[in-house]
């Protein structure tokens, strides 16, 4: 594992700093802020709801954090303990510990942080990168996962061209540098956001203005490989898929 900080200049992690403080302080509903610990450092966590609903566990892609969940922490809070962590490794407030994608890593420290909230089980939804680490976390414990939901999760099928490059060695710090002084613009931003979205849904200024904060400032990490079978095929939770085209 590594524990290198990944933002260019202190400058730039100010920056993604103050966009996270003023994404949260947008939420309409009560919200709570902890910090939890786990075998891979310290984990920044947000929850909504009440302690005493169903548990519902949000693990975002990579590269991002738990902040591009507000829409869901508030509108899932009416009927759920919502709970979703800033991933270890990545742009949120949690440790910059980056774990390996091929071992049980990314599921021990997901247990970790379900077991210093004090919850035994949770209905666990991964997005993207997000949805590899929800998959470990099945496999590994079961018992700490009622149900899984994967929503357009990596691992099930390679990447397409361009993004089969993101894989090779090298080819994500040649894009970091890339993105960081020639392509990191807005315009960019707005065609990646534009891009994981309904085509008939507007921009969100919120989600623009991150992305172009994580093309000029953010060294971000490649993104992890195929599931094995065996992985798969030790689910037993009930599990819903979600694919959209692309």
């Amino acid at each position: 594992m590594t524990t290198t900080h990944h933002c260019w200049t202190e400058a730039g992690r100010a920056a993604l700093d103050d966009w996270y403080s003023r994404a949260v302080k947008r939420m309409t509903v009560p919200y709570a802020s902890h910090t939890v610990h786990t075998r891979s450092g310290p984990t920044h966590v947000l929850t909504t709801g009440l302690p005493d609903r169903p548990a519902l566990l949000l693990l975002h892609g990579i590269n991002t954090c738990a902040a591009v969940w507000r829409p869901q922490l508030e509108a899932l809070s009416t009927d759920f303990y919502v709970v979703a962590p800033d991933v270890v490794g990545f742009t949120g407030w949690s440790a910059p510990t980056r774990l390996p994608y091929h071992d049980t890593s990314y599921g021990d420290w997901a247990a970790d942080v379900l077991a210093e909230l004090g919850i035994a089980s949770a209905v666990v939804a991964g997005s993207s990168g997000g949805g590899p680490f929800a998959v470990k976390l099945a496999v590994s414990y079961p018992e700490r996962v009622g149900a899984l939901i994967l929503l357009n999760t990596a691992g099930f099928a390679p990447l397409r061209f361009p993004f089969s490059l993101t894989r090779i060695s090298g080819v994500p710090t040649f894009l970091n540098h890339l993105n960081r002084w020639v392509t990191g613009r807005p315009a960019l931003a707005r065609r990646l956001v534009r891009g994981g979205i309904a085509p008939e849904l507007p921009l969100d200024p919120e989600r623009v203005e991150f992305s172009a904060l994580l093309l000029r400032h953010y060294r971000r990490y490649g993104p992890p490989g195929l599931l094995r079978d065996s992985e798969l095929r030790a689910i037993t939770a009930p599990t819903l898929l979600l694919e959209s085209e692309y």
